[in-house]
C-alpha cells in the first residue's frame, strides 16, 4: 500500500510539473505573439500602454494616462463619404485688359460618386489684377499651347472671388435636366436685369412661372483669394516654347443643411514646354495643392477637420505621338472627428501652424478617424484666342475654354495598419 501510494504521489507531482511546463510554454508563446502583434499595430500598442499605465498608477490616480481611441475593425475604418469615381468639367473664361485686367469665368463640374449619385457644381468667378512686363502676343491656342507670334516675359497678380452652388442628382438624365434649368435661370437673370427694391423682379417671376426654375442648391459656397503668375514665351507660326509658374491662396466657407464648413486652400504649379505644331511637344510639369476644411454643426460646434492633398504629374507630355499626354493625380485625405477639447486643440494647431501641427493631426486621424488615397488620370482639351501685348502694362483680351475629364484608377483606405483596396469604390 505504501509503495502504491508513493507511486500515485510521484505521478501527481510529475503531472503537476508537466502542467507547469505547459503553462510556462503557453505563456511564453502568448507573450511572444502578443509582443509581435502589439509592435505591428499602433492602435493595440496604444491600448496596451494605456492599461499598463492604469495598473502602475493604482493608488496614485490614473489621470496622467493618455486614453487611446476606440478599437475599430477595418470595415469600420472605411470613410463614410462615397468616393469620386470620375468627373467632367466644362469652363469658359473671358478677360479684358487696359493696364488693369478684368476677368470673368463660368464652369460646370459633374462628379460621379461610388454610391451611384451625381454631384453638380456651378462656379462663377470674377477677378481684377495687374501685369507688368514687355512683349507682344498675337496667337491661337491649340490643345492648351499657344502658336502665332509671341515673345514676352511677365508677372501677374490677381484678386479673385468665386461663388457657387452644388446639387445632387440620382441619374445622368437628372444631371442634364438640372444643368439646363440652371443655364436657363442664368439667361433669364441676364435678360430681365437686377431686382427692383421692395418689388423684386416681376418679369423674371413671370417667366419662371411658365418655364420653371432650378431647384434650390443643396450646398453653396463663396471664397476669395489671390492668384499669381510668372511666365515667359517665345514662338512663331510653327514653334512654341517657354515656362509658366503660378500659385494661388483662397479662404472660403460652404453652407450645407447640416451646418457649414470653413476652409483655406493653396496651390502651386509650373511647367516648361517646347514643341512644334503638327509634330508634338514635351512638357515636364506638375502641381501640388492642399486643402484644410473644418466642419461645424448648425449650432456652430466644430465636428471634424479634413486635410486633402493633391499632387499632379505630367511625366513627359506628348512628343511625336510616343507619350501619353494625360496627367496622373494622387490624392490623399485625412479626416479626424472632433469629440473633445484635446481633438479641437490638435485641429487648431494643424490649421494654424501646418509645419508644427500636421504630423500630430495625421497620426490622430489615422488612429481615430479616416484616411484614404485615390489615384486619378486627368485629360483635358483647352482652346482659346488671345490678341494683345505688354509694354508697361497689359492690354488686349482673351477667351479661353475647355473640358477636363477625371477617371479613377484605384482607391485605398487606412485599415489601422496599412493602406488597402477600398471595397466600395
Amino acid at each position: 500500500m505504501t509503495i502504491f501510494t508513493r507511486r500515485r504521489s510521484d505521478e501527481r507531482g510529475q503531472g503537476s510539473l508537466e502542467l507547469t511546463g505547459v503553462v510556462a510554454i503557453a505563456s511564453l508563446l502568448v507573450t511572444i505573439l502578443g509582443t509581435v502583434f502589439v509592435a505591428s499595430s499602433p492602435v493595440v500598442r496604444d491600448h496596451v500602454a494605456y492599461r499598463l499605465c492604469q495598473i502602475t498608477s493604482i493608488g496614485e490616480g490614473a489621470d496622467g494616462c493618455e486614453k487611446p481611441g476606440d478599437l475599430r475593425t477595418p470595415e469600420e475604418r472605411i470613410p463614410p463619404e462615397p468616393c469620386l469615381v470620375g468627373n467632367e468639367n466644362w469652363s469658359l473664361t473671358a478677360s479684358a485688359s487696359v493696364v488693369v485686367t478684368v476677368e470673368k469665368g463660368y464652369s460646370f463640374l459633374v462628379e460621379r460618386l461610388s454610391d451611384g449619385t451625381y454631384r453638380v457644381t456651378r462656379v462663377d468667378s470674377e477677378g481684377v489684377g495687374v501685369g507688368v512686363g514687355p512683349g507682344f502676343d498675337v496667337s491661337v491656342t491649340v490643345d492648351g499651347r499657344k502658336y502665332g507670334l509671341v515673345g514676352n516675359i511677365s508677372a501677374d497678380a490677381m484678386l479673385k472671388a468665386k461663388q457657387g452652388d452644388t446639387w445632387y442628382a440620382d441619374s445622368q438624365d437628372g444631371v442634364d435636366d438640372l444643368i439646363q434649368s440652371v443655364i436657363k435661370d442664368d439667361i433669364v437673370d441676364e435678360v430681365t436685369g437686377p431686382d427692383i427694391p421692395f418689388v423684386g423682379n416681376p418679369l423674371e417671376d413671370a417667366i419662371n412661372a411658365v418655364t420653371g426654375s432650378a431647384p434650390d442648391p443643396d450646398e453653396s459656397f463663396v471664397e476669395g483669394g489671390i492668384e499669381g503668375n510668372v511666365n515667359g514665351a517665345v514662338s512663331n507660326i510653327l514653334f512654341s516654347g517657354g515656362f509658366d509658374l503660378s500659385g494661388e491662396l483662397y479662404l472660403g466657407a460652404k453652407k450645407t443643411d447640416d451646418g457649414f464648413t470653413a476652409y483655406y486652400r493653396g496651390k502651386i504649379d509650373g511647367e516648361i514646354y517646347m514643341g512644334m505644331l503638327g509634330v508634338g511637344e514635351t512638357t515636364p510639369s506638375g502641381s501640388a495643392e492642399g486643402l484644410f476644411e473644418m466642419e461645424f454643426d448648425n449650432k456652430g460646434n466644430p465636428t471634424a477637420l479634413r486635410l486633402t492633398t493633391e499632387t499632379a504629374l505630367d511625366p513627359s507630355g506628348d512628343y511625336a505621338g510616343f507619350a501619353d499626354s494625360d496627367t496622373l493625380i494622387s490624392q490623399n485625405v485625412w479626416e479626424m472627428p472632433i469629440k473633445d477639447n484635446d481633438d479641437l486643440q490638435t485641429a487648431l494647431l494643424a490649421m494654424g501652424s501646418p509645419a508644427l501641427g500636421v504630423k500630430g493631426f495625421i497620426d490622430a486621424a489615422e488612429r481615430d478617424g479616416y484616411r484614404s488615397q485615390n489615384n486619378y488620370r486627368d485629360s483635358e482639351d483647352l482652346y482659346g484666342l488671345t490678341v494683345g501685348g505688354k509694354l508697361l502694362g497689359k492690354y488686349g483680351g482673351s477667351i479661353e475654354g475647355g473640358r477636363t475629364n477625371r477617371e479613377l484608377l484605384d482607391s485605398k483606405y487606412w485599415d489601422g495598419q496599412n493602406l488597402v483596396d477600398r471595397p466600395d469604390c
